[in-house]
């Protein structure tokens, strides 16, 4: 009877091991000076906690579009300076599903401002540029300020 407490208890601590090692922590994604919160909840928490609005970007790693935007957009100073606004919030969509459906995307790259209390909720649908991304974020700002 000892003899198989025993072994259950060391291939419980091996197995548990096994999964500890075998486990991806979450890799860091920075673009420019904008360093991304690739967890959803942490970054939902620090908005709470912050009051800042959050920005939504829904991402994947063999997106073509997104790598574009990110060497064309987010990694400028003009963006990083509005982005300081907002808790910046990237999501991978291969690893993520289930936060792109409950935001119901349907193709990537896809932008959302949201209010710190997730009930304000905006899709960017403009061009993928500098001055109009910026212009948009400042905009949904000043609705939060005004509500």
């Amino acid at each position: 009877m000892k003899q198989g407490v025993t072994f259950l208890v060391i291939s419980l601590l091996l197995a548990c091991s096994l999964i500890s090692c075998t486990a991806k922590p979450q890799e860091p994604f920075v673009t420019g000076s904008i360093q991304w919160e690739t967890n959803y909840k942490h970054g939902i928490k620090n908005a709470e906690e912050t009051g800042k609005p959050y920005f939504l970007y829904f991402t994947a790693n063999w997106c073509g579009w997104c790598k574009q935007l990110n060497r064309e957009v987010f990694g400028h100073d003009t963006m990083a300076t509005t982005m300081a606004m907002f808790i910046p919030i990237a999501i991978n969509v291969d690893t993520n599903a289930q936060v792109a459906q409950d935001y119901q995307v349907r193709g990537i790259p896809a932008l959302f401002f949201v209010s710190p209390d997730g009930k304000i909720k905006y899709e960017y649908q403009g061009d993928r540029s500098i001055e109009d991304l910026t212009t948009k974020m400042k905009t949904f700002l000043v609705k939060l300020l005004n509500k």
